[in-house]
């Protein structure tokens, strides 16, 4: 099975110094990756920036609280021998600029690359980029106003790029959104940007430590995960399943 994951956060420069991103760590893809390829598959990874975090690099380090030195031990041992096993079927990209012209071109370049049986899009990408200014912004006054343009939506390209036999999932942050208002948003985005499943979560749930997020359909009732280390693997092993329905 071929896998292409995105992660990370895009870059919008607002001069040559300085540029607007987001929270975006990667964490989240990473762990699906690794879901996948503890699950036999290929996985492509495109980072957004040499900054996110890929697979095989958090396992150890991924903690909530104080934690015992022999777990320690043993997930960093499980980190190398995942490692081992993985070897030859992980490949990362990174974007060379981390904007969302340079985002669209690569996820093109390889969603064109070849067949693809599942393509997930977990990079944050900017809604919005600022009207380039050459050079650097004055630092001296009080007040600068900044003037921002819409950006592309790339997801809504990606099916025309990896044709229908592709498993599309999407993803979705919102906040301050309740369940309902969450589920309604991620369905809508299922339907606009032709995805099979948008995975959603919001924003508070992401800053408690939680991360607890719902897997949304077209159609039918949303499916909820709660947070917890195994969070990948579980959301993962219900992707698979979905693929291998009628």
């Amino acid at each position: 099975m071929n896998v292409l994951i995105t992660a990370g956060g895009t870059v919008a420069p607002i001069d040559d110094v300085r540029v607007i991103s987001n929270r975006s760590t990667g964490r989240f893809a990473a762990s699906l990756a690794e879901a996948w390829l503890r699950r036999g598959a290929s996985v492509t990874y495109l980072a957004t920036t040499p900054r996110t975090f890929g697979p095989l690099e958090i396992p150890a380090l991924r903690v909530d609280g104080p934690v015992d030195p022999l777990e320690l031990r043993r997930r960093t041992m499980q980190a190398v021998t995942d490692a081992w096993h993985f070897d030859g079927r992980l490949q990362r990209v990174d974007l060379k600029e981390g904007t969302v012209s340079d985002y669209a071109t690569q996820l093109e370049r390889l969603c064109r690359s070849r067949p693809w049986d599942v393509v997930m899009l977990a990079a944050a990408v900017s809604d919005f980029e600022p009207v380039p200014f050459a050079g650097k912004i004055d630092s001296e006054p009080d007040e600068i106003v900044i003037t921002l343009k819409r950006t592309p939506k790339v997801i809504r390209q990606v099916r025309d790029w990896i044709g229908d036999s592709a498993h599309l999932i999407g993803f979705k942050l919102t906040s301050g959104a309740d369940d309902a208002a969450l589920e309604s948003i991620a369905r809508q985005a299922c339907r606009t940007n032709r995805a099979d499943v948008t995975i959603a979560n919001d924003q508070s749930s992401v800053l408690a430590g939680k991360h607890r997020g719902a897997l949304v359909r077209p159609e039918g009732p949303a499916e909820w995960f709660e947070a917890g280390d195994d969070l990948g693997d579980r959301v993962v092993r219900r992707l698979a399943a979905l693929r291998e329905e009628p």
